[in-house]
């Protein structure tokens, strides 16, 4: 026959048993919630993500054709109108490539 303090350790054991569980349920149950949520808005910020860069390729589709519009347009008589003029002595930079290791 068990004795009383057998019986209510056991019962204390099942107990603490029993609140580890239900707590580790809880915490699993809210970490599924909240990788649920940053699911969903991680999608929502790719979608928005998405129609800004459709959006942004839209604009530099306009920007492509009004340049190639533009640039037929450009001649010699167009730049002299505008202040250019033809340069008397053409100047070329270069950079100094001799290196030396010290």
């Amino acid at each position: 026959m068990k004795t009383a303090r057998v019986i209510t350790s056991q019962i204390l054991h099942r107990e603490r048993m029993t609140t580890l569980l239900i707590g580790l349920i809880l915490l699993l149950s809210l970490s599924y919630v909240f990788l649920v949520v940053e699911t969903v808005l991680n999608a929502a910020e790719q979608r928005s993500i998405e129609m800004a860069v459709v959006d942004t390729q839209k604009e530099i589709a306009d920007l492509q054709l009004t340049f190639m519009q533009n640039e037929n347009d450009i001649s010699l008589d167009y730049a002299y109108e505008h202040g250019f003029h033809d340069v008397d002595e053409r100047v070329f930079v270069t950079r100094n490539t001799n290196l030396t290791l010290r």
